[in-house]
């Protein structure tokens, strides 16, 4: 479930015909004011006696948007621009059966059943390739190898991405959390130049030029000594509880082999791996190869995004304590998103982070939303007797309508969920396109009982007629903790 503190939100597409130019885009806020302003900036002509342009215009807005935006850090800091790679793992997936065969079919299975059949041997027919006909063999040939070369080449240079972008995402993340506290540096000795100091015009230009400088130093070690630099940093421990810590290793060796050796397993890959034992490399040895499909591609996402997200809310939590009410509430929605994207396991883990360290600061509300949460993901994942026991060790008897018909839904107890329908209604918790959306619902909602029930209390129907259905191919989940 998502936090429902703040439901309402409003959107402006707009469309700006200028000097024969568009400019286009879309506002989202919770603000109906907030998005005026924004639109009557967008629509405001420049004056022509001043030296500022539309470009700086728009700098200038969207830079104080996000002077209004940075008290909060972004707890989907990591699954925003990583979850965006998801799609790329099935499209490596369908690359082959599409393009490839597609390809094999229309042209190589057509040019050889115009060929002299010599021989068959297993339902496989063996032709004769003339010889004037040889080099426009040779050419499809030649095709469909550099479409296997290509279509092989797509995951590995998938994961060369997905890396860099943690890679980046990590830094800025560093930096952010060093420019929050910049009084850190009233006590340190780092020396800066003369020459230095004159080109830079402010304090806040001195410090600025001090964290870049210490991320930039700390993005040149090793992933283990960045993380320990950070951990450090920011008095938080994230990797010793996190499981899948040797997964995240062998991700990063993997993708230098990736990047340098074709694939093929050298010293390096070995000896990390083997240090951080990672399972399965006890029988591997120096030039063994390796291959990045789309399963590979999609747990590298799931562990990535879950090691990341971890650190941005440990050091939410550490390092701005008057915010953690605003880190739970992204907790709740940023793991109800993980649930809407059907990665179950990342969600379940995250919750399970959250709640095993840090339920002694959340709120009773967040926490249970936190647990419901946990919950749908592990039935998701098919244990629903770990979901049933996840909900009985907390005690939902004094909680809201809201929590109780959720808890109710998942252990598919039909009759209770029925009986808080009019409850809910009157309260105005849940409203009815959430049931229709919430995966709260998703062992209910298909019960006739359930929809008859839900259109005598609401008045509409749960399935509208004018709903289309649509159907969007599962990526494969797998465990990253």
């Amino acid at each position: 479930m998502p936090n429902t503190d703040s439901r309402r939100t409003y959107c402006a597409v707009y469309k700006i015909e200028r000097d024969k130019t568009q400019v286009s885009g879309v506002i989202v806020d919770d603000d109906v004011e907030r998005i005026r302003s924004r639109l009557d900036t967008r629509f405001e002509d420049t004056p022509n006696d001043t030296d500022v342009d539309e470009s700086d215009e728009q700098e200038e807005v969207e830079s104080e948007r996000d002077d209004e935006d940075s008290l909060l850090l972004d707890l989907g800091h990591f699954f925003d621009p990583l979850g965006r790679y998801y799609e790329l793992s099935y499209i490596s997936r369908t690359l082959k059966s599409v393009y490839s065969f597609g390809y094999f079919n229309s042209v190589l299975l057509k040019y050889a059943e115009r060929l002299d059949k010599i021989d068959e041997h297993r339902g496989t027919a063996i032709c004769e390739v003339p010889e004037y006909e040889m080099i426009e063999f040779q050419r499809k040939l030649s095709r469909w190898d550099d479409i296997q070369a290509g279509i092989d080449s797509f995951s590995p240079a998938v994961l060369l991405g997905v890396v860099a972008s943690y890679d980046s995402l990590f830094g800025e993340l560093f930096k952010d959390l060093l420019l929050l506290r910049p009084e850190r540096y009233n006590r340190s000795d780092r020396q800066i130049t003369v020459s230095d100091l004159l080109k830079l015009g402010s304090f806040d230009e001195v410090i600025e030029k001090v964290v870049t400088d210490e991320v930039d130093a700390i993005t040149f070690k090793t992933h283990l000594e960045q993380v320990i630099s950070f951990e450090k940093s920011f008095s938080i421990s994230v990797k010793d509880d996190f499981l899948a810590w040797p997964s995240l290793v062998e991700i990063f060796e993997r993708r230098n082999l990736a990047a340098h050796g074709d694939l093929r397993v050298d010293k390096r890959y070995l000896d990390n791996c083997r240090k951080a034992n990672v399972p399965n490399t006890a029988d591997l040895k120096v030039g063994d190869s390796l291959a990045v499909d789309d399963k590979y591609l999609t747990n590298a996402l799931d562990v990535l995004i879950d090691f990341g997200t971890r650190l941005v809310f440990a050091a939410w939590v550490k390092q701005i304590p008057d915010q953690k009410d605003e880190a739970f509430v992204a907790a709740v929605n940023t793991t109800y998103e993980l649930i809407k994207a059907k990665r179950f396991s990342v969600a379940r883990s995250i919750a399970e982070f959250i709640l095993n360290n840090y339920s002694k600061v959340g709120s009773e509300g967040d926490l249970k939303a936190l647990t419901i949460n946990r919950a749908i993901s592990s039935k998701k994942l098919k244990d629903g007797d770990g979901a049933r026991k996840i909900l009985e060790d907390v005690d939902w008897t004094a909680s809201a309508p809201i929590y109780r018909i959720c808890v109710s839904a998942i252990k598919e107890d039909l009759e209770a969920v029925i009986n808080f329908l009019p409850i809910i209604k009157a309260t105005g918790e849940i409203q009815p396109n959430e049931f229709r959306d919430w995966p709260a619902f998703d062992w209910v909602r298909g019960v006739e009982a359930f929809s008859s029930a839900f259109e005598i209390t609401f008045g509409e129907p749960l399935a509208r007629a004018s709903e289309v259905q649509t159907v969007t191919p599962d990526l494969p989940s797998q465990a990253s903790a």
